[in-house]
């Protein structure tokens, strides 16, 4: 996944010249993994319990989403 290093690098990059087909493609999948990745944490949050023991569960389901 780019980084937001890589992200300013290719958006100065652009500033210049167009971006390559394969930096394109890199972008787009990112989108879609961040995309993808908003979703899941979404779900997780729309899902907080009230019990103690059920939000450290959706804690640590949200942990592995974004390690």
């Amino acid at each position: 996944m780019l980084s937001v290093h890589d992200i300013e690098s290719l958006r100065r990059s652009q500033a210049m010249a167009p971006l390559s087909p394969s930096d394109v493609t890199e972008l787009l999948e990112t989108c879609r993994q961040l995309t993808v990745e908003r979703q899941q944490i979404a779900a997780v949050l729309a899902d907080l319990p009230e019990s103690v023991a059920a939000l450290r569960t959706a804690l640590n389901r949200l942990h592995r989403l974004v390690r």
